[in-house]
């Protein structure tokens, strides 16, 4: 899945109506991700989903379009949505330095 990322941590993604992820996120806007992993780094994420519309929708996509510029073309399929992720709990992990590097962040729910 090909995220793009805030200045805020916010995740931003597109996905087609029709998908699972999207009536999983429509029933429980809660998310849990783990990006990274191969190399010793990983980032564990935790946030709420929202659907984006109007405004909202054109802010964010130039976020996304700038990390993915195909999802252009995209935008005109049939049922393509679009989704942000808000963080509420972050954690950073580093394996390879000793000790390693764990650091972690909350924000309020809300």
């Amino acid at each position: 899945m090909g995220i793009a990322v805030t200045p805020r941590f916010e995740v931003v993604f597109d996905t087609l109506n029709t998908t699972r992820k999207y009536q999983n996120l429509r029933r429980n806007p809660k998310v849990a991700l783990v990006i990274g992993c191969t190399s010793g780094t990983s980032l564990q994420y935790e946030g709420l989903a929202e659907q984006l519309t109007g405004e909202g929708l054109e802010a964010y996509l130039e976020i996304y379009f700038a990390a993915f510029p195909d999802g252009r073309e995209r935008r005109i399929w049939t049922g393509m949505t679009y989704f942000v992720v808000r963080p509420t709990w972050l954690r950073y992990c580093e394996y390879g330095p000793q000790p390693p590097l764990i650091l972690e962040f909350s924000w309020p729910r809300g």
